[in-house]
């Protein structure tokens, strides 16, 4: 690498450096600013549920006996279906056949496993707690086939990830600087 290209690299590294620096600041006032309107908000949404709390109360109750009569119709309208065959039992009621699968999942699984394993899912989380906790030195995890060879099936790598502190610095923000 010639000097030139090392010069360019480090520019760009200090450009991403401000970039990265404005967008912080950015992001401490945005923070600020949200949190003032989540308080004026939750001022406005106090007094208007003191001034409308029977309203509230109504569409609560309201809401619930909905919930219920739905529940009512569905039970009904079964019901008289199965007494009289009639697919619309009552006005804006209808009657419709879905299909659906009861199964006994140990039974199921023990048959998937031997017959379709394609209809078998993988478990990521599990899997991806099982290869960190079991990989060796150099991180790589090894599955064991039928016959007992043992093959490499993933590698535990590490990657650069950003966290962000939920309580950015602000009085890093330069005086003055209003959200």
């Amino acid at each position: 690498m010639d000097q030139d290209e090392s010069t360019k690299e480090l520019k760009t590294a200090e450009q991403y450096k401000l970039e990265l620096e404005e967008k912080v600041q950015s992001l401490a006032k945005t923070r600020i600013l949200s949190l003032e309107h989540q308080e004026e908000f939750k001022k406005y949404e106090k007094e208007f549920n003191d001034q409308h709390s029977a309203l509230i109360e109504n569409i609560k109750l309201l809401k619930q006996a909905i919930v219920s009569l739905e529940n009512s119709v569905r039970y009904l309208g079964v019901k008289v279906f199965n007494l009289t065959g009639d697919k619309t039992p009552a006005n804006g009621v209808t009657i419709k056949h879905w299909n659906d699968i009861e199964y006994d999942e140990d039974t199921v699984f023990e048959w998937a496993l031997r017959y379709e394993p394609n209809v078998l899912s993988l478990d990521k989380d599990a899997f991806i707690a099982l290869a960190k906790a079991k990989a060796d030195k150099d991180g790589n995890f090894s599955g064991t086939d039928s016959e007992g060879y043992k093959s490499p099936i993933a590698k535990v790598v590490s990657k650069p990830k950003t966290s962000i502190s939920k309580n950015l610095l602000f009085d890093s923000l330069k005086d003055g600087d209003n959200p």
